[in-house]
């Protein structure tokens, strides 16, 4: 294999040109440092790994920027008991409107005895809400004809 000469004298040279490692006169290795980006490219990480985490950071960042908009458009307007009865909506006091007052109201009530009575249908006779909501869309076929 080697000269027991060369061994004592640890003869080792680097080629830094062709990028090869001699031990003793033989080529211990060769590796080209040219093709390594490419291959870095081509693996598997880059492939899927890489743009699966583009998309799942970036889109957590897309997220956030669409639901910020939903607050940052909400419609912040109070309406006021003034303003409320001029819409014809009467309210009650806040102080008369709590969690105490609307549970004592729903104690009272009888919740043991019930009876399940079933609405009446759009398709079956003597609905009168559904025939005035037929007269009213042949009202307006005719009124857009």
């Amino acid at each position: 294999m080697c000269d027991p000469d060369l061994l004592e004298k640890k003869t080792i040279q680097l080629n830094l040109k062709d990028s090869e490692l001699t031990v003793c006169g033989e080529v211990v290795r060769e590796r080209s440092c040219v093709g390594m980006g490419s291959r870095f490219l081509k693996g598997k990480f880059m492939r899927f790994g890489a743009p699966f985490l583009v998309l799942v950071v970036g889109g957590s960042f897309g997220l956030k920027e669409f639901s910020q908009i939903r607050y940052d458009f909400r419609n912040r307007k109070n309406i006021t008991k003034e303003d409320a009865e001029k819409l014809g909506i009467p309210m009650k006091p806040q102080a008369e409107v709590t969690l105490e007052t609307e549970y004592k109201k729903i104690t009272k009530i009888d919740t043991s005895n019930w009876e399940n009575i079933r609405g009446p249908r759009p398709w079956e006779d003597g609905n009168k809400l559904y025939e005035e909501a037929v007269q009213r869309g042949k009202q307006n076929t005719d009124k857009a004809s």
